[in-house]
């Protein structure tokens, strides 16, 4: 007879299942977003601005961040911001997460696929210098388990072409390049608090945005498009000025990454 598969979407005994490792949340963490559910801000709220501003200043040399609801959500802003459409071409590596492109198939942007190097599973220099051609506006690198790409090569093809370079970090919390932390080099730069990364906020990720002046265009993204200042200020009748969507990260997540970002 053929055994039955046990169904084991939901762990109710432990005691029947390997247990590899558990999300780490400190007591500093569960303290603090006991804090944010005690106050009238558990939605998008000063904690945020908070977090922003001490992750980049340990992670990003106080280059402008952006705190959104995922690491997906921070490529996708990502995206929108380094001016992608559709019809465009970019070069991502064949070996990442699916969040990596799964925002290009909703933008209608054609992917050319780079093979990886075999020695350190980022993607292949050469290979991305192959698939270079005048439709490519962008490329996308990611640090595999921490160990950051050959930025140099690839800062080097794309000023040849004039494109940015988009930075998946989702496994790079902390890493260095040479010196420089990954966060500080590239056009975008995103990080991902999965429940399973370095940093936790339940969900959630960060962009860092080298060009300051994309700064009011992403928090405008981030919140439905609106532009929140013209808002407060009170004006009504223009304050949507693009197409934006739900992106922005809460308070009680924010408490959890500033508890991580201090231990």
């Amino acid at each position: 007879m053929k055994k039955p598969v046990k169904d084991m979407s939901l762990m109710h005994d432990e005691s029947d299942n390997i247990v590899m490792f558990y999300p780490h949340v400190s007591k500093l963490a569960k303290k603090s977003v006991m804090e944010v559910l005690d106050t009238r801000w558990i939605g998008q709220g000063p904690k945020v601005k908070l977090f922003e501003e001490s992750f980049s200043k340990k992670f990003a040399s106080k280059l402008p961040a952006i705190a959104v609801g995922s690491g997906t959500d921070a490529l996708h802003l990502s995206y929108i911001l380094a001016g992608l459409k559709s019809g465009d071409e970019v070069i991502a590596p064949v070996f990442t997460c699916t969040a990596t492109n799964i925002p290009f198939l909703y933008m209608g942007i054609k992917i050319l696929f780079a093979d990886i190097d075999p020695d350190t599973m980022n993607i292949d220099i050469n290979h991305v210098a192959q698939l270079m051609n005048k439709n490519v506006k962008a490329i996308i690198c990611v640090h595999y388990g921490g160990l950051p790409c050959d930025m140099d090569e690839l800062q080097n093809i794309a000023y040849k072409w004039s494109v940015p370079i988009i930075e998946d970090a989702a496994h790079a919390v902390g890493a260095k390049y040479k010196g420089s932390t990954i966060g500080s080099i590239s056009d975008f730069t995103m990080f991902s608090f999965q429940a399973i990364k370095h940093i936790t906020t339940g969900d959630g990720g960060m962009l860092i945005i080298k060009n300051k002046e994309l700064i009011d265009q992403a928090e405008r993204v981030r919140w439905f498009g609106i532009d929140r200042n013209a808002k407060q200020a009170g004006i009504w009748e223009n304050d949507i000025t693009e197409i934006g969507y739900k992106y922005q990260m809460t308070d009680i997540a924010a408490a959890m990454g500033i508890a991580s970002l201090q231990e």
